[in-house]
């Protein structure tokens, strides 16, 4: 009988591939990596997310968010959590009314092989509660899944490379994707994506993993302060 076969190619880092032992077999060493004995799937951990691999990372977003309280969605949550509701009560005509949660940011963190399905509901989740603000990590892995998606949703995305900093350390091997989505603002952009102040920062995240003592904190509490900034004006 014809079987139906979904083959998915994935770009993993080159350092990985070193660890994994390809790069040693070839100059016919066999004692690293899967030749070693350890497990090739231990090699690809697209079922991880990133707090499973570096719970550290936790803390450095709840300190720049301000949001001590912070804590991730699991898979079940995104469905409801995500988009801003939990529980709820019948009304006087017996309509089911959801209760919205008090929480201001939500913390995505999905494994890379199931991004695909949280940046679907954070997509949802964007338009019916337009006065949260998202924070979605995902480490490098499968990204043609997801990436457009979350590129499209998201106000600004930036990388966190490996070794940058110690909660995300050299042997991670694939960089740290993160997607900020801001709330909307109560006048004129409205959205901030393509906005000159989320542009002028952008640059300025992207550079600052690359100098040493770069301080990162005083940016992401710029764009998380934004949308409050241009309602002041």
């Amino acid at each position: 009988m014809p079987t139906l076969v979904q083959l998915q190619v994935i770009h993993v880092a080159g350092t990985r591939m070193i660890s994994q032992g390809t790069d040693g077999l070839l100059r016919g060493c066999l004692i690293e990596g899967v030749m070693a004995g350890t497990p090739m799937l231990d090699f690809i951990p697209l079922h991880l997310s990133a707090l499973d691999r570096q719970p550290t990372l936790l803390h450095w977003i709840r300190d720049w968010t301000q949001c001590r309280t912070l804590t991730p969605l699991s898979p079940a949550d995104w469905f409801v959590r995500g988009h801003g509701t939990h529980g709820g009560s019948y009304d006087a005509h017996g309509l089911w009314v959801p209760a919205a949660i008090s929480d201001t940011w939500l913390l995505w963190d999905p494994p890379p092989a199931a991004a695909d399905v949280a940046v679907e509901e954070l997509m949802f989740s964007r338009h019916k509660r337009n006065h949260l603000n998202h924070v979605f990590i995902v480490p490098r892995l499968a990204t043609h899944l997801w990436r457009k998606k979350l590129y499209k949703t998201s106000d600004i995305v930036f990388e966190v490379p490996p070794g940058a900093r110690s909660f995300w350390p050299l042997q991670e091997h694939e960089p740290l994707i993160i997607g900020l989505t801001l709330r909307f603002a109560a006048c004129s952009p409205w959205q901030l994506r393509q906005s000159p102040p989320i542009l002028a920062l952008g640059r300025e995240l992207q550079e600052v993993w690359q100098a040493e003592g770069g301080d990162e904190w005083s940016l992401l509490r710029k764009l998380s302060e934004l949308p409050g900034t241009l309602e002041s004006l």
